[in-house]
This record gives structure tokens, sequence and C-alpha cells, in this order.
């Protein structure tokens, strides 16, 4: 597969498509662009109309409407119809943070802690440094009697971070799971 060009709003972006599309195969038949309105990503490998090949076009547009939508779902309580939408994006933009992130929270509103423990773990490796990820795969951790990574998720966390309240509440509760009261006391106390 080859790389093809990273495009802006721009009405030479889409003379360039047209002739990145053109080169690589692709009928002018089979081109439906008439202005890029969003940065696009244009990747070929191979195409069904030259050799079988396949063009993948990632257009933030498209991702920014699913994260919408899914966002929108989310908050209405529709958990599963949202992970539908977020999974769309990930099918697209597989390092999308805010697609793993939010299906993440999903999947625990639908108490599959397990699910968005694997959502959360992806986030993070995406975006290390984004404090709610950690506090909600702590969360999902301590619901799971996984007290002690729970704590070493609030540990990496209160390094980053000294002031985060919610680290130190999450890392007592996960204290208290473990029946380490004075230390949750003091958490408690932050």
């Amino acid at each position: 597969s080859q790389e093809g060009y990273i495009l802006s709003p721009d009405p030479k972006n889409t003379m360039r498509a047209r002739g990145f599309f053109t080169k690589i195969g692709v009928p002018a038949s089979a081109l439906f662009l008439s202005a890029i309105t969003a940065p696009v990503h244009i990747k070929s490998s191979e195409y069904p109309f030259k050799g079988g090949a396949q063009v993948e076009i990632i257009a933030s547009a498209h991702v920014t409407r699913l994260l919408d939508s899914g966002n929108h779902k989310y908050n209405d309580g529709n958990y599963k119809d949202a992970i539908f939408d977020y999974n769309k994006v990930i099918e697209i933009d597989s390092q999308n943070f805010e697609a793993h992130y939010n299906r993440g929270d999903a999947k625990s509103k639908l108490d599959n802690c397990q699910g968005a423990i694997s959502d959360y773990d992806i986030a993070i490796e995406i975006d290390p440094q984004h404090e709610d990820a950690y506090v909600s795969r702590g969360i999902c951790k301590n619901d799971l009697g996984n007290y002690k990574e729970s704590i070493r998720d609030m540990h990496v966390l209160i390094r980053m971070n000294p002031n985060n309240a919610t680290a130190y509440f999450v890392r007592g509760n996960s204290w208290l799971g473990r029946e380490a009261y004075r230390l949750a006391i003091v958490d408690y106390n932050r």
C-alpha cells in the first residue's frame, strides 16, 4: 500500500485528489469529488477497477459526524447505538482516541467493565497523558475488584497531576476494597 496525500479544504486539493485517483486507475465516472470540505487522508493499495485494488478515503468530516451521532446517543442513554457509531469511527480510524474512550464509557454504562478496560487501554496507548482515561479505567478495575491495578493507575495519574482530586478518591475506594482503611482515609482527605 502506498500513502497518498493529506488534503485540506481548498479547491486546488479537489483537483489533486482527482489526479491521484486517476493515476492509480480509478475511472473518472467513479469519482464524486465536487469539493473537499474537510481534511482528507488518502491511502491507496489496490482498486477494484484496476487489478483488484482498493482506495480508502478517511474523511475527518465523516468521522466527526459519526462521533457526534454516537455522543448524542450516549447522552440520551442509548449506549448500544452509541457503541455502533463509535465502532464505525474505529473502522475508519483505528487511532481515534475519542472513539475508543467514548466506546469504553458506553460499555461501562452497560456494565461491560472488561470491554471498557480494553477500550481505555487503547485510548491510553494513543494518548498516554489523558487523565480521564486513567480515571475511567481505574474505576472499572475497582468495580471488578482489581484494586491493585486500580491503585496502580491512580499512582500513574497522581504522578502526572498531583492535584487530580478524582484520582485520590478512586484510589481511596480501591484502598477501601483492599481493607487498607488508613490509606483510604488519607486519600479521601486530600
